[in-house]
């Protein structure tokens, strides 16, 4: 009766063997597609989206790794506080095309150039989620676009901004480029 030393089934026990075989492989499709977090109703093209995503996103997490390991003693790396990062992440999500919410954002980016590795890291990150709405994301870039230009200002330590979009501009746009092939293609 056991399937592994090579004795014949009898047809019933065939049967059951090849249902929990099936169901076995089913389990295991379901794990491996869970490490991606592919829905079961994803088509081809979402599936390889969605690795890409994942690729994209364990990227920029070994980035800012290695950005960690390396930023001691760099101008603009410290750490925002709880209520200051909870105040960065509702002028993003708040951010509109209009001139004075632009504003409110830069003022609190350049009031907090002490802290520009984290908010550039946080910025860069918001700009490279492809689910993010387009007009969001232009808002954003205007707020990054307003950074750049203001980090000659007399603030202390603006200039930390340009030193790290500079690196992360590649990323971004990047992902704009991507947004705005997949809008069009809708």
């Amino acid at each position: 009766v056991g399937g592994s030393s090579g004795a014949l089934l009898p047809a019933g026990a065939a049967a059951g063997a090849a249902n929990q075989t099936a169901a076995t492989n089913a389990a295991v499709r379901q794990v491996k597609t869970s490490q991606v977090g592919v829905l079961a109703s994803w088509t081809q093209e979402d599936i390889e989206e969605e690795r890409e995503r994942v690729r994209l996103e364990e990227k920029a997490t070994l980035e800012r790794q290695r950005r960690d390991r390396d930023k001691k003693g760099l101008t603009g790396c410290k750490r925002l506080s709880d209520a200051d990062w909870d105040k960065f992440e509702q002028l993003l999500r708040g951010v509109t095309g209009s001139r004075s919410l632009i504003l409110e954002v830069m003022a609190f980016c350049l009031d907090k150039s002490d802290w520009a590795i984290e908010i550039t890291e946080c910025l860069t990150e918001s700009l490279t989620i492809l689910e993010t709405d387009m007009n969001l994301k232009l808002a954003r870039l205007m707020v990054v676009s307003d950074i750049l230009h203001n980090t000659c200002s007399i603030r202390p330590s603006a200039w930390a901004y340009r030193r790290e979009f500079e690196r992360s501009l590649p990323d971004i746009l990047e992902h704009l480029h991507i947004s705005v092939m997949r809008q069009d293609s809708r």
